[in-house]
């Protein structure tokens, strides 16, 4: 998922309220039978925020390439993502600190940027904003996250592929060996 989608993730599409809430009601149909309350918790990305043009404020435009598309999500995330629509009432999933969209905000550059590199975790990070030290403090309690392979491991190192197109690869060097 691209940042600028991310960002623009609104209420009416995101686990619990979609696809129920879906304003296309022929998409809510189809979504239903393979989402529904009793299925896969998922996600549609319908939106983006670009600039136009590169410059003013931020607008809802489609997905790169019209790429809309429907994301399943494990258990844990669908819980947090549940949890953190029952804390605020924002139009969008992420909104700033400040209340305004997170689009408008540096979070690409400093806070995205270091964690997707590998920065290591802290119980204490203070945000400091003008005057004013910020604390994280968690309304709710948090799911438990499961234990993975690539547990403590820098995330852009992990490759994309599937388990299929490896082995082909493996026995291609292999041949060619």
């Amino acid at each position: 998922m691209r940042p600028a989608e991310f960002y623009a993730l609104r209420r009416e599409f995101c686990h619990p309220n979609w696809p129920t809430l879906d304003p296309d009601l022929e998409r809510r149909k189809e979504a239903l039978e393979r989402y529904g309350p009793t299925a896969l918790p998922a996600l549609r990305v319908q939106w983006q925020f670009q600039r136009e043009f590169g410059k003013g404020p931020v607008k809802l435009f489609p997905p790169k390439c019209e790429s809309h598309r429907n994301l399943s999500l494990p258990g844990f995330i669908a819980e947090l993502r549940t949890a953190l629509l029952a804390i605020h009432d924002h139009e969008y999933l992420f909104p700033a600190i400040s209340g305004g969209l997170l689009a408008n905000t540096h979070c690409s550059h400093s806070y995205w940027r270091p964690v997707s590199r590998g920065r290591p975790a802290s119980e204490e990070f203070a945000r400091i904003r003008p005057g004013q030290p910020r604390w994280p403090s968690p309304a709710a309690p948090l799911p438990e996250v499961p234990a993975t392979a690539y547990a403590g491991k820098r995330l852009y190192l992990l490759r994309q592929r599937a388990p299929a197109a490896r082995s082909r690869s493996a026995a291609g060097r292999a041949f060619h060996a």
